[in-house]
């Protein structure tokens, strides 16, 4: 497993957390997509959303993983997160960070050990959902 960078609303969670999964998907939403009758698609796209999921596990400290936890599930419409990225090349050798607004989807945790009643929790994967597009089409760029 590979460390990964992982901040959220400034607060640095990358030296506690180990990366098994990091998947990007990019997203089109349009204002409209409609086909004529002859089956030509129509649309007027508004722009492309880059959205993450992370899986991580955290080996070792509990607190970090249940501050982790506070952070993800709290109560907040959105948040400014930072992961690795490697479409941002600084040309020395070294990738920079992807910087974005997302709200948080579909966190799920899992027992790794279930021996041990006091550390269960250790594994968990969440989806990070843009709320601004990455890319705008020409028609709603001002």
């Amino acid at each position: 497993m590979a460390n990964v960078v992982l901040i959220i609303d400034n607060e640095d969670f990358s030296s506690s957390v180990n990366l098994v999964s990091l998947k990007r998907s990019a997203h089109f939403f349009d204002k409209f997509a409609k086909r004529d009758i002859h089956g030509i698609l129509h649309r007027e796209l508004i722009g492309v959303y880059i959205n993450y999921t992370l899986e991580i596990c955290i080996d070792e400290n509990l607190n970090e993983y249940n501050r982790l936890w506070e952070k993800l599930t709290e109560p907040a419409e959105k948040h400014q997160v930072t992961v690795s990225s490697n479409t941002h090349w600084d040309g020395d050798g070294r990738y920079n960070c992807y910087v974005f607004e997302a709200y948080f989807a579909d966190i799920k945790d899992e027992a790794l050990l279930l021996r041990d009643p006091n550390n269960l929790f250790r594994k968990l994967t969440v989806e990070f959902i843009a709320t601004k597009p990455h890319q705008r089409s020409n028609a709603y760029v001002r």
